[in-house]
């Protein structure tokens, strides 16, 4: 039953980008026979379900995933398995604030899955790696990463990885503040993560689509993708994809000078923090701001906490 169930976790990669919220419940289903298996057929399922929490925006519960793989015995494992949980384990690191630790850990798997020939994991750690860099503002560092991932996907032929690359170049050109080549990256990814059933990447680029128009100052354009990245997320539980979509609406109207509109944004918002700890405290004082200008209708509160 363990061996089966192994195979089985193994070719679930597709269906966990694909159906995440079914995912999930099937790996539900396999729990008292995950519980017997051997410990490599559980660092699988372990990463199944981290990845499918992830993709439901649940973020809680991918990190506890994830270090339940980090406290499990490895001895044996297979070398590409463990560096996948590595690779998992250095977002929860960017997603808690700690990016240089982040990319340390990145930076160490995409140079192992080389030397192993894992080109897949290699693509996904190095582009997950260059976007960090983009956020640190190493650009060049980022731009120079990209590339080489984006050469070993364009060799695999898989489209999937390309379009991951592109998503990532959508958001370090938008941190150079070159928002028309960002723009046309986002648009090349989310054509092919449609066209593939990517539910978490699919978001990811409308998320990015909505950012940059904002930056670039274009709020209509961003008010409509901000609006349809809701409507997409529909299908995840996790609380932190309304954040994302109601702060950036937020700050799409309060940039126009529409505080009215943007406090009831913000207290939806406030009651959803985004999975970083940098998150709540920037919401609330961006709301505190909005109060003091003296703008919000009705009671004056926004929420929680303010």
């Amino acid at each position: 039953a363990a061996r089966g169930l192994r195979r089985e976790l193994i070719a679930m990669e597709q269906s966990v980008h694909r159906e995440p919220a079914g995912t999930l419940r099937q790996l539900e289903r396999m729990v008292a026979v995950y519980e017997k298996a051997d410990s490599e057929t559980q660092l699988w399922y372990l990463l199944r379900r981290a990845q499918a929490h992830k993709a439901l925006f649940m973020y809680d519960r991918f990190e506890e995933d994830i270090e339940l793989a980090a406290a499990a015995r490895i001895s044996g494992a297979s070398p590409e398995l463990v560096l996948w949980l590595q690779t998992y384990a250095g977002i929860v690191e960017i997603n808690r604030g700690e990016l240089k630790r982040g990319t340390e850990i990145l930076g160490g798997v995409a140079g192992q899955a080389l030397n192993i020939d894992a080109r897949r994991l290699y693509v996904f750690a190095q582009q997950e790696l260059a976007f960090t860099l983009g956020l640190l503002e190493q650009y060049d560092t980022s731009l120079e990463e990209l590339q080489r991932a984006y050469g070993v996907a364009l060799d695999l032929g898989q489209r999937d990885l390309m379009a991951m690359v592109n998503d990532a170049y959508g958001a370090v050109y938008a941190y150079i503040g070159d928002y028309p080549r960002s723009l046309e990256f986002y648009a090349k990814a989310l054509e092919d993560f449609r066209r593939l059933g990517y539910k978490e990447q699919t978001a990811s680029v409308l998320q990015g689509l909505a950012s940059t128009n904002r930056y670039a100052g274009d709020w209509s354009e961003a008010e409509k993708y901000f609006r349809e990245y809701l409507d997409f997320t529909g299908y995840a539980p996790g609380g932190s994809r309304l954040f994302y979509g109601h702060y950036g609406l937020a700050m799409t109207y309060a940039e126009q000078g529409d505080c009215g509109r943007a406090a009831p944004q913000i207290a939806i918002s406030l009651d959803h923090p985004g999975p970083g700890p940098a998150d709540g405290a920037l919401l609330q004082q961006f709301g505190v701001e909005v109060v003091r200008a003296g703008v919000i209708q009705g009671n004056g509160r926004l929420g929680r906490g303010v």
